[in-house]
């Protein structure tokens, strides 16, 4: 059995996102699996968050990454999101 590919999809990664990253990608990669962050925007009106840049133990994609999260029409979040995933390829998907 091949080992598990998990998608974590989120609109905008905040610091509480990560500590539940970290933990996520203990758990999947001790099964041998690999995890990898999905964020839609790099940016968003509704919080005041600093952009996380520290290096992650698991990958991170960001979709539109110098975007506001609600400036984005809801067809270019499909088509952005669906591509990426496409690339990704996962066996699973967390939204």
């Amino acid at each position: 059995m091949t080992p598990p590919s998990i998608v974590v999809q989120w609109p905008r990664i905040g610091p509480y996102h990560l500590a539940r990253l970290r933990a996520a990608h203990a758990l999947v990669t001790a099964r041998g699996g690999t995890l990898t962050a999905l964020e839609t925007a790099g940016y968003d009106s509704v919080y005041a968050w600093d952009q996380e840049t520290a290096a992650e133990p698991f990958d991170r994609t960001q979709v539109f990454p110098d975007a506001t999260f609600e400036s984005l029409a809801p067809q270019a979040i499909i088509r952005g999101v669906t591509e990426a995933l496409d690339r990704l390829n996962p066996d699973a998907v967390v939204i």
